[in-house]
């Protein structure tokens, strides 16, 4: 008998019902009154969420708005029978409720039931005006949650109507699949259409003397480097330039007269001369730089302060790393972020921007919210040029700015959440690309700092914009097996690829990592099997058209990892049998069943594909091509049990050699597969073929005992 999940507003307006059974219905018998604002209570026909919009009303007179709280959502105690039990994934990554403590997260939060993972996913679809945030705690042995906005501080003319802000709830069986439907549900609010995904090169890390912002006789040798290796063909597109190009003094932070070139700096010649060299090459120009910061007392800077945010003494409001922030309401100072972006973009011709400082545009201290809700801050406390304007319309106004200035055709990276997690909310549908961490750098302290903030905003990838986790390393300085767990967990996770390394320095083993994971899949159908349970989960699972690719993470550099799960728990079906290829190892693994079990090298990964055994036919398992092949590379798979032919298409390189890995049944013997050499061994048949081409027409001929 299935379970009716309720979730209970703690207050006498309205009580709601949402079911385990989706055809129950949602039972709603009054609007939410909440002081100062009117609430309209909705749910579509095609979202599985309830939405609650939410628009601040102007009284008879002036006020100052600083947050809006709803009343609290209890959930049931069928639903969350113990809530020290229940996993809870926020901004502030996985996290336990416990009796007396109170959790905080800006956006969103998702409470499951450990290994099952039903349960309930809320958020804040839009942060147009102010920023969404989620607090829980335990009340009476009950999960309770309060949403709040938080305007920092915003004078509300008598009379005047503030944007609609939108909550979501809802129940899910799965709350992985929740979070990806609350992306889905950012992206209809937003009417967000991402730009293809596209993988690069970053200068910042590269090894010396290449790194930070690179200079014109590096960036030359690299794309000369580029070209004569036909990295393009394996997904290579821009080259992203750094720090250090840019006039000015670096002081409190990096320069930030980012109108010209340093004139003794590594680009002399002008950035011009340098992206009209990429792009003849056919790849993609980028470049660094901080859009919304000066530097008071700079050179610069003298006659244009009154482009700069004042504090409430009046002063040019300053803050750590980031310098003095441009007052992004202030006509003026958006003039200028036009200028300089038109100059960047249409002068010298970049398609690319990375724009860092995020925070400094919401008039906040760096760090300042972190990734927890619940940390203290400054936001609102300065004085912008509109008074009716919050942060958040300071940064969006920003960020607008500078995507028109910029072109339509020019891709956008934020940079990033790590720095206040208040401008999450505020990005969505503003940005092609997000780093949702910190730096990682290459230094193995550090080399490990993207992969959990990704993971636990798995579900933004590819939907709301692509996860940057910052630079994949595959230098030969490091350990092969740490090379091929960075970049085959970013390229199954399907995150944004942009890597650090030198390649000229490369060799053929750390290339071909690089080759076979940089070019994206383009599957949204991948996830982090263990989110519920681990703080840096270990599985991934990409699956796509009867394909089933495993990612198997092992992070830690001193122990082998041994994986035994439950093959529902992996979702595969129990009472099914597979068969499997090792990717990196090259090898047959022969069949799963009953359990999913693997043991992964320390700090290493191993990459499985997985097909439902059929006994009835052969099957494609995996491909040379890429490390989330088939899915990458292969379409119309096909199968003529009269011909007894397999074939298909698959996305091939020119002058490089392609192999299928194919099982076949005891009964079946390979005879003929033209155009190409084969050998069969047992279960397993490999066919090579010399130089497919661009693209392959495939099929394999097979004789039935």
């Amino acid at each position: 008998m299935k379970k009716t999940v309720s979730v209970v507003l703690a207050f006498a307006f309205c009580r709601i019902l949402v079911a385990a059974d989706p055809s129950r219905h949602i039972e709603i018998e009054k609007e939410i009154k909440i002081s100062g604002a009117t609430v309209a209570v909705e749910r579509a026909a095609d979202s599985r969420f309830i939405r609650y919009r939410i628009t601040p009303q102007g009284g008879g007179k002036d006020r100052v708005l600083r947050t809006l709280k709803f009343p609290s959502f209890k959930f049931s105690e069928t639903q969350m029978p113990d809530p020290v039990e229940t996993a809870v994934q926020g901004t502030a990554g996985l996290q336990s409720l416990r009796p007396g403590i109170r959790l905080g997260s800006f956006g969103y939060m998702a409470f499951a039931e450990r290994f099952s993972r039903r349960g309930i996913v809320c958020g804040w679809i839009s942060d147009r005006k102010a920023n969404g945030v989620v607090y829980a705690r335990v009340s009476n042995g009950r999960v309770a949650v309060s949403p709040e906005l938080q305007y920092g501080k915003c004078l509300v003319k008598a009379g005047a109507k503030l944007p609609t802000e939108t909550f979501v709830i809802g129940y899910f069986d799965d709350c992985r699949k929740g979070l990806e439907a609350l992306a889905d549900e950012i992206v209809r609010e937003h009417d967000i259409k991402l730009k293809k995904q596209i993988a690069g090169y970053c200068t910042w890390y590269a090894e010396e003397p290449y790194g930070w912002g690179g200079d014109e006789k590096s960036t030359r040798q690299f794309i000369d480097t580029a070209k004569r290796l036909g990295l393009e063909k394996w997904g290579f597109n821009f080259f992203q330039i750094d720090d250090y190009w840019q006039d000015g003094e670096t002081s409190n932070g990096p320069a930030k007269n980012f109108t010209k070139v340093k004139a003794d700096g590594p680009y002399p010649s002008g950035m011009k001369t340098t992206f009209d060299n990429i792009a003849a090459n056919g790849y993609t120009p980028g470049i660094w730089f901080m859009p919304f910061v000066g530097t008071w007392n700079g050179e610069w800077w003298k006659d244009k302060q009154d482009l700069f945010l004042k504090t409430k003494d009046g002063k040019p409001y300053e803050t750590s790393w980031g310098g003095t922030v441009m007052d992004m309401t202030n006509p003026k100072a958006l003039e200028y972020l036009k200028s300089v972006t038109k100059r960047i973009c249409g002068e010298w011709n970049c398609r690319y921007i990375k724009y860092d400082g995020m925070w400094t545009a919401l008039g906040c201290r760096l760090g300042a919210g972190g990734r927890d809700a619940l940390a203290t801050d400054d936001f609102g406390e300065n004085c912008f040029f509109d008074p009716t304007a919050t942060g958040v319309d300071a940064y969006r106004s920003g960020v607008k700015t500078m995507r028109e200035a910029a072109g339509e055709d020019t891709f956008i990276l934020g940079c990033n959440l790590a720095q206040s997690m208040r401008g999450m909310g505020p990005s969505y549908g503003l940005v092609d690309a997000m780093r949702v961490g910190g730096d990682n750098g290459p230094w193995e302290e550090r080399w490990w700092t993207g992969f959990e903030p990704s993971s636990t905003r798995y579900f933004f990838n590819g939907r709301v914009w692509y996860n940057d986790p910052d630079p994949v390393y595959v230098r030969d300085s490091r350990k092969i097996g740490k090379a091929r767990l960075m970049a085959s967990w970013t390229s199954v996770a399907g995150f944004f690829f942009n890597f650090s390394d030198w390649i000229g320095n490369l060799s053929e083993k750390r290339l071909d990592i690089l080759k076979r994971t940089m070019a994206p899949h383009g599957s949204l159908n991948v996830r982090p099997v263990e989110l519920f349970e681990k703080t840096l989960p270990n599985v991934w699972h990409l699956s796509e058209g009867g394909y089933e690719i495993y990612s198997l993470c092992n992070f830690n550099t001193k122990s082998t990892l041994k994986i035994d799960y439950a093959m529902d728990y992996v979702d595969l079906d129990p009472t099914k049998t597979y068969v499997a290829f090792d990717f990196w190892n090259n090898h047959y693994l022969g069949t799963v069943h009953s359990r999913f079990a693997f043991e992964v090298p320390k700090c290493d990964c191993r990459v499985v594909a997985l097909r439902e055994i059929d006994r009835t036919r052969p099957l494609l398992l995996s491909t040379s091509r890429h490390v989330a092949s088939p899915v990458f590379d292969v379409s119309g798979e096909t199968w003529d049990a009269q011909s007894r032919t397999l074939s298909g298409e698959s996305k091939t390189v020119a002058g490089e050699a392609y192999e299928l890995r194919v099982y076949v049944p005891d009964h079946f013997r390979c005879r003929e597969a033209p155009g190409a050499r084969f050998r069969q061994s047992g279960n397993l048949l490999r066919v090579e073929f010399a130089d497919p081409g661009d693209k392959l027409n495939w099929k394999i001929l097979f004789d039935e005992k």
